[in-house]
């Protein structure tokens, strides 16, 4: 007969790893509202198909919605501050 084990003895599973991946996607949620022009740049790396040209819909709207509550000031200083130090332009 099987002997039950507590799900949390068992390597790679239980709380801890639930914790762990609630951290890692909260931590890149977080990442998406207040840096969401770096979504925009990445897929625009790639060249045009439908599924990059969907995602890329789907994240310029979130970037928009992010501007628009103010999530992304951080970003917006941080770039202004480093075009200043560097003397770079905005492309």
């Amino acid at each position: 007969m099987a002997t039950e084990q507590n799900l949390n003895d068992l390597p790679g599973s239980g709380l801890r790893l639930r914790v762990t991946a609630i951290v890692v996607y909260a931590t890149l949620a977080l990442l998406a509202l207040t840096i969401p022009q770096s979504m925009v740049n990445r897929l625009n790396d790639f060249g045009p198909n439908a599924a990059r040209d969907a995602a890329l819909t789907l994240t310029q709207a979130f970037a928009g919605a992010s501007h628009r509550i103010g999530a992304d000031w951080a970003y917006h200083a941080g770039r202004r501050l480093f075009l200043s130090v560097t003397g770079k332009q905005d492309d």
